[in-house]
């Protein structure tokens, strides 16, 4: 998984740089998750909130998350991070 290959990456000495985007909408979206919770809300179904319902999921634009990607491309000072980015506000860790 993507943990393993984080690890396995930063062990190797290769550069490397992880994105780890939230969940996607916008132009050109392969996965539209965020249709299904709008689906059931315009249904009046309820929407399931798992365990405690306190779990923070966000939302990126594709064209901010671009813009992220984007300035990742040949940056060293991106260079064996990982970064979990979310619309405008993006916070790494490592």
């Amino acid at each position: 998984g993507k943990l393993h290959t984080e690890k396995m990456l930063a062990e190797s000495g290769i550069p490397f740089t992880s994105i780890r985007p939230v969940y996607i909408y916008g132009p050109l979206n392969y996965n539209p998750v965020e249709e299904w919770f709008f689906h059931r809300i315009a249904a009046g179904r309820p929407v399931p909130v798992p365990s405690s319902g306190i779990q923070v999921t966000q939302l990126g634009h594709v064209k901010d998350l671009a813009a992220a990607f984007t300035k990742c491309l040949g940056n060293k000072k991106a260079y064996n991070q990982i970064y979990n980015i979310s619309g405008k506000c993006a916070r790494h860790s490592m």
